[in-house]
């Protein structure tokens, strides 16, 4: 992180929460508003083809709690 996106991070974490989540809204706007097109229809092509696995049994969820248990085992080491 440059020094200038430093600088804007630890302004905007000064500003109080309910402005914090106006100004991230507004981030993840522009963010998704200059989504590269292809890249969008690859994403969404990746998440059909993995629905699709789970949805014929090619694959099996994991409950979500279990991973984080596992993970912060193995970054508590």
């Amino acid at each position: 992180m440059s020094p200038t996106e430093k600088k804007v991070f630890a302004d905007a974490m000064k500003l109080p929460v309910d402005l914090q989540a106006q100004l991230a809204e507004k981030l993840i706007c522009n963010v998704e508003s200059n989504i590269d097109p292809n890249l969008e229809k690859l994403h969404l092509a990746e998440i059909a083809r993995r629905l699709e696995d789970y949805h014929s049994g090619r694959v099996q969820s994991v409950d979500g709690n279990s991973v984080l248990r596992r993970v912060r085992k193995v970054l508590d080491r």
